[in-house]
């Protein structure tokens, strides 16, 4: 559509296709990024060379065109991690570290770091530092979480307070909602919700782990993600449903074979 319909799939700039926002882009390439490699994995022969190359090529050209720096630094995490960790645990771990050490020192010399490289103009180096507006938008949810600190306000009560809000946090240079599921769960259902969400959302990841070495890469991934986007707690935006269909194909694609398995074998007997 870019070249017919530029002004439709472009908002300031940036690349926003049929989601509308560049952001809806980058969480969906981030997602369907690991659901191409986790597929890759479980199903070698899934796709041939060429078809492995022109879905990740539009899935990084989509990246590239929304600047999405929150979908870059996420693919690159998780390629890191799934790297290290299918050496091992003990590689996983190391390299862990490494990045907690390194992400301190690179967070404290971002902006330099980018125009160093010559890349300020396109990943907008000047709004870095105040996260493009997230900080404004973290800082008003905050001070709405203290109201109701153990219980919430309600379902979808982030999405009602900053558009009831949009005016003023505009002019303070903020745009859309609170960016950040945990903030925005914390809102909405308390300390009580998020703990609730947060002790089944690990579980559920420590189950995939005992079937993949790459649900600690995947959890790394989404929890970052999800720091600058509060899409996860949505069950049915599109991007909450493909990390579904992600841990699914996880957790029972081994069981699955093993039940073939035994068909065969009592169908054999």
């Amino acid at each position: 559509m870019i070249p017919l319909f530029p002004n439709t799939v472009f908002l300031v700039g940036r690349f926003s296709g049929v989601y509308g926002n560049p952001n809806g882009i980058g969480i969906g390439c981030t997602l369907l990024f690991i659901l191409v490699y986790i597929s890759l994995k479980k199903f070698p022969g899934l796709l041939d060379q060429n078809e492995v190359r022109l879905i990740y090529g539009l899935i990084i050209l989509s990246t590239l065109l929304a600047v999405s720096r929150n979908t870059m630094m996420s693919i690159i995490l998780f390629l890191l991690f799934a790297r290290f960790y299918e050496m091992g645990y003990l590689a996983g771990f190391a390299i862990l570290v490494v990045a907690l050490v390194a992400y301190e020192l690179i967070n404290q010399n971002i902006v330099a770091i980018v125009e160093a490289l010559g890349l300020g103009h396109y990943l907008r180096a000047e709004a870095i530092e105040d996260g493009s507006g997230r900080l404004i938008a973290w800082r008003a949810a905050w001070k709405q979480i203290q109201s109701q600190f153990f219980l919430g306000r309600g379902f979808a009560y982030d999405e009602w307070y900053f558009y009831a809000n949009r005016h003023w946090l505009s002019a303070l240079g903020h745009q859309g909602g609170v960016h950040n599921s945990w903030l925005a769960l914390w809102m909405n259902t308390g300390l009580i919700g998020l703990i609730l969400f947060a002790v089944g959302f690990i579980k559920t990841f420590v189950r995939a782990m005992h079937h993949s070495k790459l649900a600690f890469p995947i959890l790394f991934a989404v929890i970052f993600s999800a720091s600058f986007e509060a899409w996860i707690m949505g069950s049915l935006n599109p991007f909450h449903i493909i990390l579904i269909l992600v841990l699914n194909l996880i957790i029972h694609y081994n069981q699955f074979n093993a039940d073939r398995e035994e068909e065969s074998l009592v169908s054999v007997s």
